[in-house]
């Protein structure tokens, strides 16, 4: 092979890469997209539900499926740091579980929030299927307070 074949080879196989590359990277950012609209629509379901509680004096609320899988849901209480888009007050929020101490910045840039000023602190849970059924939250209210538990 001459010098100039090699170049241009090398050169092709770069390119190829790159689009290889380029490819791979729009769709996984139209993957978490697409997560991130369920996720919001989750919170928006939430939001009703607490409303629709409030209105009919309910004490208890159950939404069976939540999205998306293999997201968490997370509560922010109390005096701990919480997300932007908590404004400070206790918040519900629905995000990509990292496992590490970047949980509150995942859920800032790329979760759902839900400000929530009675919001009980409650143990974080996975969405998704637990067990082949559908994991999904139980709502109780005692006077301003909202519970939240896994169902």
């Amino acid at each position: 092979m001459l010098p100039e074949e090699v170049v241009k080879t090398v050169l092709t196989v770069i390119c190829i890469m790159f689009l290889v590359y380029l490819l791979v990277s729009l769709y996984f950012a139209r993957m978490n997209s697409g997560k991130l609209t369920q996720a919001k629509d989750s919170i928006d379901r939430i939001n009703q539900a607490i409303d629709h509680m409030k209105l009919n004096n309910l004490n208890n609320y159950s939404l069976d499926v939540l999205n998306p899988a293999k997201w968490v849901v997370f509560g922010f209480v109390g005096s701990e740091m919480k997300p932007n888009s908590c404004n400070g007050n206790n918040c519900l929020c629905i995000c990509k579980d990292v496992r590490e101490a970047k949980q509150l910045e995942q859920c800032s840039e790329s979760g759902a929030c839900l400000e929530i000023l009675g919001l009980k602190d409650f143990m974080e849970f996975e969405l998704g299927l637990q067990d082949g059924n559908p994991v999904g939250m139980q709502l109780k209210m005692n006077g301003t307070i909202i519970e939240v538990r896994k169902i």
